[in-house]
């Protein structure tokens, strides 16, 4: 997180990009901000009328499981400075674990000491991933006729968070990966987002959009946040967001966020400890407490593809 504590901090170790059956090619960058940057260089430069309501091409979106692009950079990588993590997950997993009280299903599994974790019920893409798709597009694309991508490439970067787990300077390290939506000209990543509604940020975006937007930031290890057509700093997301959730005690705070990340993680360490181990943890809307059963079966297919891809 942002500040001189660093509670946790992130690095970014590879990139990749992941065909539509999660295939991995290692080594291949995200697409990079084109010359529309300018607009937010320049505040004062007008901005010309962009017509977001348009057909779109039908697109392949498949829905990862049981972390296959992760295992398979790993499978072809090996482990990033041939170190063992402590854990392997996905993006998704930790930022909605940080910025959310949403229902989790977490399935675990422990294979040669390093503990697996995937998120079982992601859900669908959420009204407004079309426009994103589509604004995303007009940020990247090298040409004016270049045609959108139809074949659900995902560009990923790999990454290492390092989280303060508050017990005498004892550190966990999470390997994982997530999509990063585009680089700078400083090879810097910015997460693009659209915000339905009035201009942004207004008062629904505080409340209800910046703390969710702040960890896909965080943990996507962005500079920037590409709003619309404004461009705001981590460091002031993080600040803003802080600020104006105390409106909202009801409404998850930053803070919680890496509290409920070390709770779980504690909780995780107590529970899984041998070899083979298959658990899954699972909490209802809301928050509260954890629910943890031992389920062999359920884990199965996890269990397949890790003991697939992993080296020994």
């Amino acid at each position: 997180m942002m500040g001189s504590d660093l509670k946790i901090y992130v690095d970014t170790l590879g990139y990749c990009h992941v065909d539509s059956e999660f295939n991995v090619s290692p080594g291949l960058l995200p697409k990079r901000l084109n010359d529309n940057k300018r607009f937010f260089e320049n505040p004062n430069l007008r901005i010309p009328f962009i017509n977001l309501d348009v057909p779109l091409p039908e697109m392949v979106n498949n829905k990862e499981n049981n972390l296959k692009s992760m295992l398979d950079y790993i499978r072809q990588k090996g482990w990033p400075n041939g170190e063992l993590p402590d854990f392997v997950t996905h993006k998704q997993l930790l930022q909605k674990l940080a910025s959310t009280y949403e229902e989790m299903e977490i399935y675990v599994v422990k294979v040669n000491g390093v503990i697996f974790m995937y998120r079982n019920n992601e859900t669908a893409l959420k009204k407004g991933a079309d426009l994103l798709c589509l604004f995303r597009h007009l940020l990247t694309r090298e040409t004016e006729d270049e045609p959108m991508e139809t074949d659900g490439t995902v560009r990923k970067g790999v990454f290492n968070a390092s989280i303060d787990m508050g017990d005498g300077g004892k550190r966990e390290n999470i390997l994982y990966n997530g999509k990063i939506d585009l680089i700078d000209d400083d090879d810097q990543h910015n997460e693009v987002k659209v915000v339905i509604g009035d201009v942004p940020p207004d008062d629904y975006f505080w409340k209800e959009r910046s703390n969710m937007f702040y960890w896909q930031s965080f943990f996507g290890k962005s500079t920037h946040i590409l709003l619309g057509v404004q461009k705001m700093g981590l460091t002031e997301l993080c600040t803003e967001t802080k600020h104006r959730l105390k409106e909202f005690p009801e409404k998850k705070q930053i803070d919680d966020g890496y509290d409920d990340i070390r709770g779980l993680l504690s909780l995780i360490r107590e529970h899984v400890k041998n070899d083979g181990d298959g658990f899954v943890f699972s909490r209802r809307e809301g928050g509260g407490e954890w629910t943890i059963r031992r389920n062999d079966e359920a884990v199965a297919d996890f269990k397949n593809e890790i003991l697939k891809n992993i080296p020994n």
